[in-house]
């Protein structure tokens, strides 16, 4: 899970306007292409801290992890693509501004994910089910999120949602527009590669075999 975690951290801009912001509340596990964009480490960090109940130390050090990864890849970069990746981040927090959630859609984005989670995880441990059914069962979960989301969109916060969603989908295919060479992609994984190793040396044994567990379910959706 943890280089997925570091993809979606690296990703959270486009790939939360590519599936719709709302989806991206509602749906947790969403397989993304490797891209350096800007790393969320407040909110996913406290997920992730809450699911491996992480010290405050843990927390102070997790964080200075991803701080540092986030430094090093955008050294990584050339300063056009970093005004590309600042772009892209002005543009989602402005999709966030419009979508003008209500204190209660907002609450109720929240019950639906923590939801989905719960039915989730309990899927992943499903040992009588096979790889196969498991996925299945995900992306049947998956749609079914996103359709109850969609019910407490206004239908204007859904043509928001649907004209980021298809600039998105044009964007993903180039890389995001980002146009890293060969080399900046060998570098950026060396980083992860070693931020997810200084990552699980800060956790205990019964937390880096939960971590491993929760890496085996992501590679299963």
């Amino acid at each position: 899970m943890f280089r997925n975690f570091f993809r979606r951290k690296y990703v959270a801009i486009i790939a939360v306007v590519a599936v719709g912001v709302a989806l991206a509340i509602g749906s947790f596990a969403l397989a993304e292409t490797v891209s350096p964009a800007q790393p969320a480490p407040g909110a996913r960090l406290t997920r992730l801290a809450q699911r491996l109940q992480l010290t405050p130390d843990q927390q102070t050090q997790a964080r200075a992890i991803f701080q540092g990864m986030r430094q090093q890849v955008q050294q990584v970069l050339t300063p056009q693509q970093r005004q590309t990746m600042q772009n892209r981040r002005d543009h989602f927090r402005s999709t966030l501004r419009n979508l003008k959630l209500t204190a209660d859609q907002r609450a109720q984005m929240r019950t639906i994910r923590r939801n989905a989670r719960t039915q989730a995880q309990a899927i992943k441990k499903n040992t009588a089910l096979s790889a196969a059914d498991r996925r299945t069962q995900l992306h049947t979960l998956r749609q079914d999120t996103r359709n109850r989301i969609k019910q407490i969109l206004t239908p204007a916060q859904q043509s928001i949602v649907q004209a980021t969603a298809a600039q998105a989908r044009q964007q993903r295919g180039a890389m995001h527009g980002l146009r890293l060479t060969k080399n900046q992609h060998q570098q950026i994984r060396a980083i992860r590669q070693q931020a997810m190793e200084h990552f699980r040396a800060i956790l205990t044994p019964a937390q880096q075999a939960q971590f491993d567990q929760m890496n085996v379910g992501r590679r299963m959706r």
